[in-house]
């Protein structure tokens, strides 16, 4: 019988940054390495980019399904099933399915799929994560209707994380590439301010950098258990979501308490209830009078390290000669961390009804680029080699070139990958295939001379011909009004290196570079894959010859290593 299928996950910080278009990607690198693919479902939204990549993909017919007089489309599960290929690309996880249909949710067809053993490429954006709805909602005033467990997302096999600047979504935003030209300024003015999106963004960030470290052979501190206090107001949503999220950095339980005082009257927990069980916590119902006595008993019972409790209301003038639920929680559980939430205004107001209006830090965000200069840089950034970035770059290159753009590969080492070998196809070469450039030599006076619209760089920490790091050179070309693509690796940043030299060690060898280079980027793509895929590259000689690759995996492709540096 064969096993379970694994999932692949496309995780985004917000629509449009990228997601469909590489699980699209993904496929057909699939299909031409022999592997059998099909679309079980996917929506374009008629984004011509999106519509191009599904090139020749098999796309199994969707399921109609009748509701209020019109047919909705959906994935078709049994079709898939009956079909059972090697991969099935499923878009957009969170999806709500027509009634009628199987299942009520697209993640539990994805589930099944898997049950059947059938890998699933699948994705997935930030405010659809079930423990990260409220901190969405309070940032961008927009409600939340879709949500998948967090237990879906934490079992999947790989999280690849699409990473692009507010700045340079919000561009695609304003070139039509998202939404109709009738909802662009509507969108820009809502939910895909700067920020919002510079938010997102930190909160997926954070997301990919915990799941990190749950890496294979990664050093992991022991799990931390939570318990969270509620009082059954609506502040108790917040209150649990909070603990959720602390429970999550460190692989701990969460559980929900509530103490019922004789005193209290048509008291009633289902609604809490329900969504502990969403949200996989155990909830705890206790019926006494001492609050604080029961909570320390309970915190006594479970173990727990942190104490979640939400901020009382201003206490009567009697009452401040008392001892609080906070100051005998401090008092009585000396080993315990205890959380006090702070109160927002009077109340805990319901984000969707919330009109006042929120910041916008959209004046810092544009400030980080120098004025009067008429190139721009766009970096893709790698946390080791092998990740993708060289790919990465010769891919957007070959687009901007598909769209008129003249575009030069300045400087290129694709270290005999298919990846890359079939993405340089096509690009011109400055100085021809024998040229510096196809050498991995960048030669600035040449190439300013060809004096190209959109300038491949890849590894700024690379030499050019005069033996200087070539992100030296980078003012000059941006000056004449050159736009760069480049690449670069994290561990080529001076300060990263010292900080990270005990484990680094002399594994990654080669210039070091200002942390002021990434200053001059206007645009930076983190191109992300799990330790897991890099090590299994690397044993295929996808990454290096074999010889080097054992010397690798123990040093810089030590598995603590690369968790350490994602």
């Amino acid at each position: 019988m064969a096993g379970r299928g694994r999932l692949r996950v496309y995780l985004g910080a917000a629509p449009g940054v990228g997601k469909t278009f590489a699980m699209l990607r993904e496929g057909r690198q699939r299909v031409s390495q022999g592997e059998d693919v099909v679309i079980g479902f996917v929506e374009t939204y008629g984004r011509p980019r999106t519509l191009e990549a599904i090139g020749r993909l098999e796309v199994i017919p969707r399921l109609e399904v009748p509701y209020h007089g019109a047919l909705l489309g959906e994935m078709d599960v049994d079709a898939v099933l009956a079909r059972h290929p090697q991969v099935a690309l499923v878009d957009e996880l969170a999806h709500t399915n027509a009634p009628g249909v199987r299942h009520a949710k697209r993640w539990q067809d994805v589930e099944e799929l898997r049950d059947a053993g059938i890998d699933v490429v699948s994705t997935l954006n930030l405010q659809h994560l079930e423990s990260v709805k409220d901190l969405v909602e309070g940032i961008t005033g927009i409600p939340v209707r879709e949500t998948v467990p967090d237990q879906i997302l934490d079992g999947a096999d790989e999280i690849h994380f699409i990473d692009i600047t507010p700045d340079a979504l919000r561009k695609r935003m304003r070139h039509g590439n998202i939404y109709a030209p009738d909802k662009v300024d509507t969108a820009l003015r809502n939910f895909f301010r700067s920020g919002n999106l510079a938010a997102l963004r930190e909160i997926a960030l954070r997301l990919v950098a915990q799941g990190a470290g749950a890496a294979r052979s990664a050093v992991r501190p022991p799990p931390q258990d939570v318990l969270v206090v509620i009082s059954r107001r609506p502040s108790s949503e917040a209150l649990i979501r909070r603990g959720v999220r602390i429970a999550r950095r460190s692989g701990g339980l969460c559980s929900v308490l509530t103490v019922i005082r004789s005193a209290d009257v048509g008291t009633d927990c289902e609604r809490w209830r329900a969504l502990a069980a969403q949200l996989h916590c155990p909830f705890i119902e206790r019926r006494s009078g001492d609050v604080p006595g029961t909570v320390v008993d309970v915190a006594h019972e479970l173990g727990v390290r942190h104490v979640v409790v939400g901020e009382s209301a201003a206490p009567r003038f009697l009452d401040r000669w008392r001892a609080g639920l906070v100051d005998r929680l401090v008092d009585e559980l000396p080993d315990t961390d205890v959380h006090v939430i702070a109160r927002v205004s009077r109340g805990w107001p319901d984000p969707a009804l919330t009109k006042a209006p929120r910041p916008t830090p959209d004046e810092l965000l544009r400030a980080s680029a120098p004025p009067g200069r008429r190139g721009s840089l766009r970096v893709y950034l790698g946390y080791a080699r092998g990740v993708g970035t060289t790919s990465a770059m010769l891919g957007e290159g070959r687009r901007r070139q598909e769209r008129g753009t003249d575009v030069v590969v300045a400087a290129v080492d694709t270290g005999g990958r298919a990846e890359s070998e079939t993405a340089l196809e096509g690009l011109e070469l400055l100085g021809g295939p024998e040229g510096m450039g196809a050498h991995d030599r960048l030669d600035v006076d040449a190439f300013l001379a060809r004096n190209p619209e959109v300038a491949l760089v890849d590894d700024l920490a690379g030499l050019d011909v005069e033996g200087r790091p070539r992100a030296e050179a980078l003012p000059r070309i941006l000056e004449v009004g050159i736009t760069v693509i480049a690449t670069l690796h994290l561990t080529s940043l001076g300060s990263m290196a010292a900080a990270l030299g005990p484990i680094l060690g002399d594994g990654a060898p080669g210039p070091r570079l200002s942390d002021g280079v990434l200053a001059l980027a206007d645009e930076l793509e983190l191109v992300d894959v799990t330790p897991a895929v890099l090590e299994e590259r690397l044993r295929r000689g996808e990454i290096m010859p074999p010889a080097g690759a054992a010397r690798a995996l123990q040093g810089e492709f030590r598995p603590e290593v690369l968790s350490t540096l994602r």
